[in-house]
């Protein structure tokens, strides 16, 4: 995407929705915000995704103690159509908006991932996406398992 070493400065952050709310089987709607002033706002992540649609690790009973860097989890992970399509997307979506995140100045932008337990699958996704960028770019990038620990 670009020749040399750039200034925007990637942070991945992954970790826990609200559990109380996660997993639920009935998904009653899809709620759409707004904000309408996020320069001043106190927001801490510019792209945020909900990957609870990936099937959860945590219900394997040989998974369920692992965290999403190990690679039983992984593969796990890995072998689903919905991971590998999101993925495939979610690519094309990235090498577009760092051009322009770049061309306006922007010097970094925040990636975060949530799951249930922000154990396993948020844990994969960021390490995923991090790997395709940074296969693609040479730009600055941190990854942060915020809450791998639990």
């Amino acid at each position: 995407m670009f020749s040399e070493v750039d200034r925007l400065k990637i942070v991945f952050v992954d970790g826990v929705y609200d559990a109380a709310q996660s997993d639920d089987l009935s998904l009653e709607g899809v709620t759409i915000e707004r904000l309408e002033d996020a320069a001043s706002a106190d927001i801490h992540w510019a792209q945020v995704f909900d990957m609870r649609f990936i099937k959860n690790p945590f219900y394997i009973k040989e998974l369920s103690k692992l965290n999403g860097e190990n690679k039983k989890v992984i593969d796990f992970i890995n072998k689903q159509k919905n991971f590998n399509f999101f993925f495939g997307t979610i690519q094309k979506f990235f090498d577009k908006i760092l051009i322009g995140f770049k061309e306006e100045g922007k010097n970094y932008i925040t990636i975060a991932f949530g799951c249930t337990g922000g154990v396993h699958r948020s844990v994969v996704s960021a390490l995923q996406l991090y790997s395709i960028l940074k296969k693609n770019n040479k730009f600055e990038m941190y990854l942060d398992h915020r809450d791998i620990k639990k």
